[in-house]
């Protein structure tokens, strides 16, 4: 490029001298501020140079690169024409193995068809079976059913028959134990007439044979008959345990037969039955309460003492007396009573229960001067023990 310039200038000197003579002087002024813009262009053509030159190397770099491209795409031409050569070697097996799969995948379905042809027969022909035996079980169960029905009806009958025999049985067992039971009463109705004193033998008995109610007059005739005839006082007594036992509300507050309680007393402290007797005297309470008779109140005040000598007073007092008759004036009469019929042991617990039960409480004066009376007379009871 320097030579390029240099030319340049060479050439154009002298057609500048023969040309322009009379500017050589302002030309050669003009040469140094060329000179210096030379220089100034130099320098540019000197940066440009180095642009060049690193254009250059630039280039040479591209060209090393684009060599090694060009090595490498070879290099990969030749990878892929050897992976094109596999390829197509692997596309032969494959498409062989295809080949085989689908003749394997033919002869496979064909069996499956072959197969699903011989179950399906098989299906059908169970299916025929099954059919059959569905029909024959039903048949069997209707049979059955039918069986059924008839065993349930000849048991409905043998069971109505059995209920029948068994109602048959039942009555004429109870007829025949009643017949025995009336048997043995009537034996030993004959025994005790014929023999007063078998009622030792026959009282346990009695009390637990349940008497008919329509027997009771024949036993107070034969005690009637007893008395007047041997006046024997322990056959009359065994008789009236199982009177009292058997038939208390006949027995109690009965005037044409107390004499015999109130003469035959003790037995009232012998074994009688604790529901009976409470029946016994609750009869007699209620009677005395009306005042059915002249000497009832007499009768009571000594049954009530007879009873307090062998069962437990606080239970007479209480349960048999205070606690079931609750009407106020009927208290005050049975205590009024056991005072004046001198009942001690039980009418010393109803006293009890009395002055809790009424003292300071609005009576009447006749009852406030009862329970006064009472309470003194407890007073001076202790006082002297």
């Amino acid at each position: 490029m320097k030579n390029i310039i240099t030319a340049i200038l060479i050439f154009s000197f002298p057609f500048s001298l023969f040309s322009q003579e009379r500017e050589i002087t302002k030309l050669w002024n003009s040469n140094l501020a060329r000179k210096s813009e030379i220089q100034k262009n130099q320098l540019q053509i000197s940066e440009i140079q180095k642009t060049v030159d690193s254009i250059i190397e630039t280039n040479k770099v591209l060209n090393l690169e684009l060599n090694l491209l060009k090595e490498k795409d070879k290099i990969r031409n030749d990878q892929l024409n050897k992976s094109l050569a596999i390829y197509g070697n692997s596309t032969s097996g494959i498409s062989n193995k295809l080949d085989t799969l689908s003749v394997v995948i033919a002869v496979t379905a064909l069996l499956l068809t072959l197969v699903g042809l011989a179950l399906g027969f098989y299906i059908k022909k169970k299916e025929e079976d099954i059919r059959e035996l569905l029909v024959r079980s039903n048949n069997n169960l209707n049979e059955q059913k039918k069986n059924q029905t008839e065993i349930e009806d000849r048991l409905k009958s043998s069971k109505e028959e059995t209920e029948k025999l068994r109602n048959l049985i039942d009555k004429d067992l109870n007829q025949l134990y009643q017949k025995l039971k009336d048997e043995e009463l009537k034996e030993i109705i004959e025994n005790l007439n014929a023999s007063p004193m078998q009622i030792t033998n026959h009282v346990s008995r009695l009390i637990t044979l349940n008497v008919p109610e329509d027997k009771f007059y024949i036993f107070i005739d034969m005690m009637f008959s007893w008395e007047k005839e041997s006046n024997d006082a322990r056959n009359i007594e065994y008789l009236l345990i199982f009177l009292i036992n058997r038939f208390p509300q006949k027995m109690a507050a009965n005037q044409s037969i107390s004499h015999f309680i109130m003469r035959h007393r003790l037995i009232m402290r012998r074994t009688i039955n604790p529901d009976k007797l409470t029946e016994f005297v609750d009869l007699y309470v209620k009677e005395f309460f009306n005042k059915k008779y002249k000497g009832i109140n007499k009768e009571l005040g000594i049954i009530l003492n007879e009873i307090g000598m062998s069962y437990n007073q606080i239970y007479i007092a209480k349960e048999m007396l205070f606690e079931k008759y609750k009407n106020k004036e009927q208290r005050f009469r049975l205590l009024r009573l056991m005072l004046d019929e001198k009942v001690v042991e039980t009418s010393f617990h109803y006293k009890k229960y009395m002055l809790s039960e009424y003292m300071d409480t609005g009576n009447l004066e006749q009852q406030d001067k009862l329970l006064n009376e009472i309470k003194e007379t407890s007073k001076e009871a202790t006082k002297n023990k």
